[in-house]
């Protein structure tokens, strides 16, 4: 479990004026068969803002909300770190999502080359999540608002001569509250 708090206040020439609370949890759980469930629980709040625009008048696009708070420490649902499968682009001071992954091995203990790459280990990804974003704490108790999405993909560890990296493809779309096609996301990280 992990909590964290941000401050950003316009004393001495500051822009912004909030606090930003969030709190995870990240739970991992071994099964039968080497498989694994892992889930994580997100929520944020901003305890204190400071309101710009009055109640009912339309806000700026540019700030896309009534707050003194700056875009990019607003929370979103949309992510590789969030509901994976959600293409809205909406931002907002309260949020909260739930994610599960389970995950399946196909192989791990003899490497297996294709195309040229040797692969060390491929796992199969089942994922669903949930969660909602917005304005007013009303959010984190309308459940009739929530997205929901769910995909499928894989994991694996390769490696090219001396490069390695890990790589993981998920296909997942947002079938409750969501917009849009189905969306792919690929990863790639390095290492030595």
């Amino acid at each position: 479990m992990a909590a964290a708090v941000t401050y950003g206040f316009d004393y001495l020439g500051g822009d912004y004026r909030y606090v930003k609370a969030e709190v995870e949890a990240l739970q991992a759980i071994a099964l039968k068969n080497r498989h694994r469930l892992v889930m994580r629980l997100h929520a944020g709040y901003f305890p204190y803002k400071l309101r710009v625009a009055p109640e009912g008048e339309p806000v700026d696009p540019e700030r896309s909300t009534p707050f003194l708070i700056p875009r990019y420490e607003l929370f979103k649902l949309n992510g590789r770190d969030e509901l994976k499968g959600y293409r809205g682009a909406e931002r907002g001071p309260n949020q909260v999502h739930f994610t599960a992954e389970y995950v399946v091995p196909i192989f791990t203990e003899r490497p297996r080359r294709l195309l040229g790459l040797d692969w060390t280990s491929l796992y199969g990804i089942l994922y669903s999540g949930t969660g909602n974003v917005g304005d007013t704490t009303s959010i984190y108790g309308e459940f009739s608002d929530y997205r929901v999405d769910a995909g499928a993909g894989i994991e694996s560890a390769i490696s090219y001569r001396r490069y390695r990296a890990f790589m993981g493809a998920l296909v997942a779309y947002t079938f409750v509250n969501g917009t849009g096609n189905p969306r792919f996301l690929l990863s790639l990280k390095t290492y030595r």
